[in-house]
């Protein structure tokens, strides 16, 4: 096993564009302001509990806002929570600076733009509360106060960053809608391939479908003869036996058998073998009923399903089959094979009510008809005397004897 990757903390993540934009904003918007204010400051009596509020505001503030941003788990939302932040705090230092034109007029912009660039203009009402709540702390803390003028250099670096703010609001806006523009083209230029794509996996999704059928088909196949397989039977059963019951219909389960096929097999090699077994399938194939099942039960033996058959049209079609193989000539290398056919019934209700109850009787019913000299017809009848769990005795009416 290789190190382990360490999984990236939060902060280590990629800052989200808005949190990226809003953070050079207001870093550049804020140093303007500090300056601004500095200059129009220097010669008044400043405490210097207000000249490092101002630092922490205006020089700080910014810094810290992107590093909470970068590493919150939202943090989209986490930067709208900033916006009305900086309103708030905007509008304290209005109420403290004693509403100074150029620096209150500057920083209400910004925040205002922000707000209306991020949120729309429903969100720049919500801001303008949030100034005036700002506002009314400030006046709370600091009292009412008007210091409206400002000095020449304070109102040129005002000019200034209102200028350049608002270029970089436009470059801002111009290189997002450069990067949408370029979007648009790679998904209008990929639209065509994605259609393409899309068409091949449609064909493929087509390919594999089929393949699955198929698939399943060839599970439940013999691949010798093309007849159903034992796993075929065990699922089809149950489902014809309820229906037989709730429509009080009869059933027939055939068991055929091949006589002496190892004397085939000895006789004319595996591929002699393997032509009567095929004869045998196309035989059974051409005759039966689409409702009935014909299997491959295993090596020479043969079972039918025949759903809603009474017991006389059951052995007399199975008498026809005997005899239309008895008379059948197989071609093979070594000259013809003729082969012929043990079969045995057994019918639902009377002889069981599940595949392993018929599948027995016709069983002993087929040795049975071995037993009598093979090439024959043999039913088996229980005694339905006999209680369902005890063994039954066994009845065989012959035909063909």
């Amino acid at each position: 096993m290789g190190p382990e990757q360490a999984t990236p903390t939060p902060t280590e993540r990629r800052p989200h564009w808005l949190v990226m934009n809003n953070y050079r904003l207001r870093a550049v918007a804020f140093l303007l302001v500090f300056i601004g204010l500095a200059a129009d400051l220097w010669a008044s009596a400043t405490s210097s509990l207000t000249w490092t509020l101002m630092v922490l505001q205006f020089l700080v503030y910014p810094h810290l806002l992107f590093w909470r941003a970068r590493g919150a788990q939202d943090q989209q939302q986490t930067e709208f929570q900033h916006l009305f932040l900086d309103s708030f705090l905007i509008g304290i230092w209005i109420a403290a600076l004693g509403f100074p034109i150029w620096p209150s007029f500057t920083l209400a912009l910004a925040s205002s733009l922000n707000m209306t660039i991020t949120r729309g203009m429903r969100a720049l009402g919500a801001a303008v509360l949030v100034l005036g709540a700002g506002i009314g702390l400030g006046v709370a803390l600091t009292g009412f106060h008007l210091r409206p003028d400002s000095g020449w250099f304070t109102t040129l670096v005002m000019s200034i960053g209102i200028a350049g703010y608002v270029i970089a609001i436009g470059h801002a806006a111009y290189v997002r809608n450069g990067q949408v523009r370029a979007t648009r083209e790679t998904l209008r230029h990929g639209e065509q391939t994605l259609h393409a794509a899309n068409r091949s996996l449609e064909e493929k999704l087509v390919e594999i479908e089929a393949l699955q059928a198929q698939l399943k088909v060839q599970a439940l196949k013999d691949p010798l003869t093309g007849l159903f397989n034992r796993r075929y039977l065990d699922t089809i059963v149950p489902h014809e036996l309820a229906r037989c019951t709730r429509e009080s219909l009869p059933l027939c389960l055939m068991m055929i058998d091949i006589d002496h096929f190892k004397l085939v097999n000895d006789t004319h090699g595996h591929q002699g073998g393997d032509a009567v077994l095929q004869a045998l399938a196309a035989l059974l194939s051409d005759q039966i009923r689409a409702s009935d099942v014909a299997c491959r039960f295993g090596g020479e033996e043969f079972l039918l399903l025949l759903p809603n058959m009474a017991p006389g049209v059951a052995m007399e079609r199975a008498e026809q089959w005997r005899a239309r193989f008895a008379a059948l000539a197989t071609p093979s290398e070594q000259g013809t094979i003729q082969a012929t056919l043990s079969i045995g019934l057994a019918f639902f209700p009377d002889d069981g009510d599940s595949l392993s109850e018929l599948t027995r009787c016709a069983d002993v019913a087929l040795y049975r008809a071995k037993a009598e000299g093979r090439n024959r017809v043999v039913r088996c009848r229980t005694n339905l005397q006999m209680p369902r769990k005890a063994e039954p005795d066994l009845i065989f009416s012959e035909k063909n004897q």
